[in-house]
C-alpha cells in the first residue's frame, strides 16, 4: 500500500488547490466551494480514499451506486464532469488519471510529500508530523463568491453651500476630492492558503508579521509553539515556547524578541516574557497582563491587566494605568507614531467594539462611532504606514474581514470602510496587513461540530449533522440539540422525524435543557446580538417564558432533580476581583438567590437526584461539589484543566473532561465514595480551545461530547486598496 501523500485531519483532505471535506462533503477552492451533485463527490471521496492507488471500476459502482444497477458509461461520465468541474493541476496534468482497462487514480501531482519535524526539547519524544503544504498556491476568488467591497460611506461634514469669495478655493478642494476618490473603493483580488498541514493554532493569539515571515502560535501535543511561515509560503519552522502553556502577542522590529503570556502556576496571573527567536528567554519584571505589545519604537510595552489598560518600559519596569474601563479589554494594537492605541472591549450579549486610547492624554473614543458595525467590531492592526486599519466584525457564529482608511487631510469625516471577505471560512482574531498593505494576513477556519460517543470506538451520533450541544429527554423519546454555525434550536423525535426548529429566525440559542419531566424546555436565547437570557418553552414549542435576562455574560443553566429551580452562572471576568457565582431561580415565582459561597465559580450541573450540584472555579483549575443535605462545598479534582461536566442519568457519577499533566482523558467521580476515576485517555484534537465546552449523555447512558472538526490555516489575501 502506498504511503497517504494528502495531509488529512479531522476528515478534510488537501488535494492540490482544492480542500475535501468527508462529513458533509464539501470540496472548497480557497474560500469558494465548489457545487458538486452527490455522485461526483461520492467519487472523488473514493479517490481521494485511496490516497493515490488505482480504484477498481467495480469498486466505485459499488460504493457510489450500491445496489442500484448502472452501467459503466454512468461512471465514464461521473468521471469526465468531474475532471471538468476540477480543472487540471499547475503542471497540465489532469487531477484523474485513467488506469486503461483498470480504473481511475487521483493523480500523484495533487498529493503533497514534504515532511516536517518539530524541534525537540526535553520531555518531548521524537517524532515527524504530517505531511507540510510546500507551495503558495495562488487560489482566484471570483467575485461572485466574495461579493463586492461593500462601502460605508463617510458623514462628510462639507456643506454644500459655497460662499463667491471661495469659489475658487471649492473647486481646488473638489478638484482634491476627485483625484482622492479614482478607484474609491477596496476590493479582493486573490486568496491563497500559506499552510495546508491541518495543525491546531490558537485562534485567540494574534498574527505578528515581521518582514517576510508570519507568526503564530500553535499547539502540538499538550504543548505551545511558536510557528513561522514565509509570506511565499514553504516549510513552517517551529520553536517549542517555555511555557508548556503560551500565546505569542506582540513584537519588536528592533529586536528578535517576541512578547509571550504565560498562566502563572496559581492561574491567577499571566506573567509576560520576551522570547528571543535565536534562543532562550527572560521575564520582564513583575509585568504581569495579557495582549502586552510593544510600542513601535520598542521603548514601552502595553498591557491589560484586569478591566486596566496599562503602560510600562521596555523591561517590563515603571509601570503606570493608562485607561481603567467599564469591561475587560482585549487585543492590543499600537498606531504606528506611537500615538494611539486601540483595543477591543467586550460589551453585552455578542457584542463587541473597538475603541481608541491618545496615549498623552489617556482620554478614550469609540473606533466607529455611528457604523452599522460599531458594536459587532474587535481585533485589528494598522498598516505599517498608518493609512488603513484592518479589523473583524461578527460574532461568536461567523466574522468577516473588514477595511478602513483613516481620515485625510485631517478632515473627521473622511474615514470609509469595506468590507473585504466573508463566507465559509470564519477568520478569528488575527488579521494584520504587512508590510506591503496590498495583503492581509489572518487565520481562517472552516469547522463544523461533531457528537461522538467517547467509547474506544469514538462512535459519530447523529452523523452528518453539526451539532453543538445536545438534551435528551427523560422518556428517551426526543432530543433538543443547537446546529452550528446559526446557533438555531432544535428538536426531534430520537429518530430524527417531527422535527421542529424552536427558535425564530436570526435568533441564536445554546445550552437546551429538558426539565425533569420533560414537559418544558430550558435554554439561553439572544437576538441580533443583545445580550443573552435564560428562557423556558413547553414540550410543544410554544409560549416561550422569560426566566431571567442574565446579561453578556450569562454562560449556562441547569435544573433541580424537581425541576422546580434553576441554577444559572455567569462566565468570570478576568477584570473582576470576584465573579457572581451561581444563581439559584424559582420557575414558580421567579425569585432568585445566591447559592452560598460560589463567588467565583460558574459552569454548574445539577444531579438528577438534586442532591448535589457541581461547579468549577474561576481558572478551571479545580472541581467542587455542593451538597444540598451538609449545605457545603467539597472538592472532587485540582491540580488539572477542566473542560466541560456533566451527570450520568442516575446522578451516581460525574463525568468530566480535563488535561492532566501531558495528557487528556475522560474522568469519573463518585459523591458518595468520594472516588476519582481515569476512565480514559482521549485524543488530543478533543481538547476544548474555547471555554463553552460540551459534555454529555445519551439516552442510554453514553458519555458523548462536541468537538470542531476542520481545520484553521493561515492566508494571505491580496487586495485592491484605493
Amino acid at each position: 500500500m502506498i504511503p497517504c501523500r494528502c495531509c488529512e485531519m479531522n476528515n478534510i483532505t488537501f488535494f492540490g488547490e482544492y480542500t475535501f471535506e468527508a462529513s458533509p462533503m464539501v470540496v472548497m477552492r480557497g474560500l469558494e466551494i465548489i457545487n458538486l451533485p452527490s455522485k461526483q463527490l461520492e467519487t472523488l471521496a473514493v479517490l481521494l480514499k485511496a490516497n493515490g492507488e488505482i480504484v477498481e471500476k467495480e469498486t466505485f459502482l459499488t460504493e457510489v451506486w450500491g445496489e442500484v444497477v448502472v452501467e459503466e458509461h454512468n461512471l465514464t461520465q461521473t468521471i469526465f464532469l468531474l475532471r471538468k468541474a476540477l480543472g487540471k493541476l499547475p503542471n497540465g496534468q489532469e487531477y484523474i488519471e485513467t488506469v486503461p482497462k483498470r480504473g481511475y487514480r487521483i493523480s500523484m501531482a495533487a498529493l503533497h510529500p514534504d515532511q516536517i519535524r518539530l524541534p525537540l526539547n526535553k520531555g518531548l519524544l521524537d517524532q515527524t508530523l504530517s505531511a507540510e503544504f510546500t507551495g503558495a498556491d495562488t487560489i482566484y476568488v471570483p467575485q461572485l463568491t466574495l461579493g463586492h467591497a461593500r462601502d460605508r460611506p463617510a458623514r462628510s461634514g462639507i456643506s454644500r453651500r459655497f460662499s463667491p469669495n471661495i469659489a475658487g478655493l471649492g473647486v481646488a478642494v473638489l478638484a482634491v476630492i476627485a483625484m482622492l476618490s479614482v478607484n474609491d473603493r477596496a476590493n479582493l483580488l486573490k486568496a491563497r492558503q500559506l499552510t495546508r498541514d491541518g495543525l491546531r493554532k490558537d485562534v485567540e493569539a494574534p498574527l505578528i508579521v515581521r518582514g517576510e515571515e508570519v507568526l503564530f502560535t500553535e499547539l502540538q501535543h499538550l504543548q505551545s509553539v511558536l510557528a513561522d511561515v514565509s509570506i511565499h509560503g514553504g516549510t513552517v519552522d517551529r520553536q517549542i515556547l517555555p511555557f508548556k502553556t503560551a500565546q505569542a502577542t506582540g513584537d519588536d522590529p528592533n529586536r528578535d524578541e517576541i512578547l509571550i503570556a504565560s498562566p502563572a502556576d496559581d492561574q491567577s496571573v499571566e506573567r509576560v516574557a520576551a522570547v528571543s527567536l535565536k534562543g532562550g528567554y527572560h521575564i520582564l519584571g513583575s509585568l504581569s497582563g495579557h495582549s502586552a505589545s510593544w510600542a513601535p519604537d520598542g521603548s514601552h510595552i502595553a498591557f491589560i491587566e484586569g478591566r486596566q489598560l496599562a503602560m510600562a518600559d521596555a523591561t517590563g519596569q515603571n509601570q503606570r494605568i493608562l485607561a481603567t474601563l467599564p469591561e475587560t479589554p482585549f487585543r492590543l494594537a499600537w498606531s504606528p507614531d506611537g500615538d494611539r492605541i486601540r483595543f477591543s472591549l467586550h460589551e453585552s450579549g455578542d457584542r463587541q467594539t473597538i475603541q481608541e486610547l491618545e496615549v498623552a492624554t489617556g482620554v478614550v473614543r469609540p473606533f466607529l462611532s455611528g457604523d452599522a458595525n460599531e458594536h459587532r467590531a474587535c481585533c485589528g492592526s494598522w498598516s505599517p504606514d498608518g493609512n488603513y486599519f484592518v479589523y473583524l466584525v461578527g460574532d461568536s457564529v461567523s466574522t468577516s474581514i473588514w477595511v478602513r482608511r483613516e481620515p485625510r487631510l485631517a478632515w473627521k469625516g473622511w474615514p470609509r470602510s469595506w468590507e473585504i471577505a466573508s463566507g465559509p471560512v470564519d477568520f478569528w482574531r488575527s488579521p494584520v496587513l504587512g508590510e506591503h498593505k496590498e495583503h492581509i494576513y489572518a487565520l481562517g477556519e472552516q469547522t463544523r461540530s461533531q457528537l461522538v460517543q467517547l467509547d474506544a470506538a469514538r462512535s459519530p451520533v447523529f452523523y452528518g449533522l453539526s451539532i453543538s450541544s445536545i438534551s435528551y429527554s427523560h422518556n428517551g423519546g426526543w432530543i433538543a440539540y443547537v446546529l452550528t454555525p446559526d446557533q438555531s434550536l432544535w428538536k426531534s423525535r430520537i429518530d430524527g422525524s417531527e422535527r421542529v426548529q424552536l427558535t425564530a429566525p436570526g435568533e441564536k440559542a445554546r445550552s437546551p435543557q429538558w426539565s425533569p419531566d420533560d414537559s418544558r424546555l430550558s435554554y439561553l436565547s439572544t437576538k441580533k446580538n443583545d445580550a443573552w437570557r435564560a428562557m423556558q418553552i413547553d414540550a410543544q414549542g410554544t409560549s416561550p417564558e422569560l426566566l431571567a435576562d442574565g446579561g453578556s455574560d450569562l454562560f449556562d443553566l441547569t435544573y433541580s432533580g424537581g425541576g422546580d429551580f434553576v441554577a444559572f452562572d455567569r462566565m468570570p471576568d478576568e477584570g473582576a476581583r470576584s465573579a457572581e457565582g451561581i444563581s439559584i431561580l424559582n420557575t414558580r415565582d421567579k425569585h432568585v438567590e445566591k447559592l452560598p459561597e460560589s463567588e467565583g465559580m460558574w459552569f454548574a450541573r445539577w444531579s438528577p437526584d438534586g442532591r448535589y450540584l457541581a461547579a468549577l472555579k474561576k481558572g478551571r483549575d479545580e472541581l467542587m461539589i455542593f451538597d444540598f443535605t451538609q449545605k457545603k462545598w467539597s472538592s472532587a479534582a485540582t491540580g488539572m484543566k477542566i473542560d466541560g461536566s456533566t451527570w450520568d442519568r442516575k446522578g451516581e457519577h460525574l463525568f468530566f473532561t480535563a488535561v492532566k499533566g501531558d495528557t487528556y482523558a475522560l474522568f469519573s467521580f463518585s459523591p458518595s465514595r468520594h472516588a476519582l476515576t481515569e476512565v480514559t485517555v482521549l485524543p488530543e484534537r478533543y481538547v476544548g480551545d474555547r471555554s463553552t465546552r460540551f459534555l454529555g449523555v445519551t439516552d442510554k447512558n453514553e458519555v458523548i461530547t462536541a468537538f470542531q472538526e476542520g481545520t484553521v490555516e493561515v492566508y494571505d489575501l491580496e487586495v485592491e486598496l484605493p
